[in-house]
């Protein structure tokens, strides 16, 4: 059974006032959180516009480091007890109690960009953070803190060095062919078209549909020549298929899994969660998550840097 993951989100802070967004001026992200977590508990809340209260919490190991908790019927976060009074940390039942009720996040020196993990299912609170900048940097009036997902680039030019492929997998909402519409026409000769294969299914049931495919040639270091028209199939797809599609990876064929992402796409990274036996309690498991969080921050600093100045 594969271990279990948990997804870490990256983000960037942006004033905005009206509809105009702007990149907003450094802040030293760690002095301001430092200052914040000196008050009192009750002035460490946090009202996102969700409703739901949050309350922030030091890490000592990591000053870069906080814990957003929700207010849950006297249970803060992973912390029982009332608002004034002391926390204990709660035992929860499994790790999706723990991302429930709290979120994890640490700023990253040197930048506006934060690392998220948290939230129920794969959908961390970043408005939670837009609430605590606020705190911590007030902007000015009319103007308030975004928090804008960072993008990595589309890797079309590691793509068109490829000879071969032995993988390719994406995600795409088809629509039934538009017979007035030229450029929805698929080529008229060479190798299949991806997209024109998934229009025909939709001509077959007469609706629109969303594909979630993964073709891989079977023992691909056996069929080199298979490989090269893989990949004149996805080169010749891409016209039709890149504007449409959510999601499209391939994977060279080659001694290693490397995957070229031929979208832009959302900067992630994902860290193993503990295996259920034996049993972590609810300290060392809020520990375990808040060193991982600092190591995938770590190493990912390079491209959350760049990604910033796209």
């Amino acid at each position: 059974m594969p271990q279990e993951t948990k997804t870490v989100h990256f983000y960037r802070l942006a004033i905005t006032a009206g509809r105009a967004t702007v990149r907003a001026e450094l802040v030293d992200w760690q002095a301001r959180l430092a200052e914040h977590l000196q008050k009192d508990v009750a002035e460490r809340l946090l009202a996102p516009p969700s409703g739901m209260r949050l309350v922030t919490e030091a890490v000592p190991s990591n000053p870069a480091q906080v814990i957003l908790g929700k207010v849950l019927d006297k249970e803060t976060g992973l912390h029982r007890g009332s608002i004034a009074g002391a926390f204990e940390v709660v035992e929860p039942r499994n790790a999706d109690e723990f991302f429930f009720r709290v979120n994890y996040v640490q700023f990253i020196s040197g930048t506006n960009a934060f690392a998220l993990i948290g939230g129920a299912g794969d959908a961390p609170s970043s408005s939670a953070v837009e609430v605590l900048a606020s705190h911590l940097a007030p902007p000015a009036p009319g103007q308030r803190w975004v928090a804008q997902a960072l993008m990595s680039e589309a890797e079309i030019e590691r793509f068109a060095k490829t000879g071969a492929l032995k993988s390719v997998s994406f995600n795409v909402n088809v629509a039934p062919p538009d017979i007035f519409d030229s450029t929805a026409q698929p080529p008229a000769e060479g190798p299949p078209d991806l997209y024109t294969w998934g229009q025909a299914i939709t001509s077959a049931i007469g609706a629109s549909v969303t594909l979630r495919v993964n073709i891989s040639l079977e023992d691909p270091a056996q069929h080199l020549d298979a490989g090269r028209r893989f990949r004149k199939v996805l080169d010749r797809s891409r016209d039709r298929l890149l504007p449409r599609a959510r999601r499209v990876q391939a994977v060279p064929l080659g001694d290693d899994d490397e995957v070229i992402n031929l979208l832009r796409y959302r900067l992630t990274a994902f860290v193993p969660l503990p295996e259920p036996e034996p049993r972590l309690t609810g300290e060392a498991f809020q520990a375990y998550v808040l060193d991982q969080l600092g190591t995938v921050s770590a190493t990912m600093k390079d491209r959350i840097i760049s990604a910033t100045k796209g």
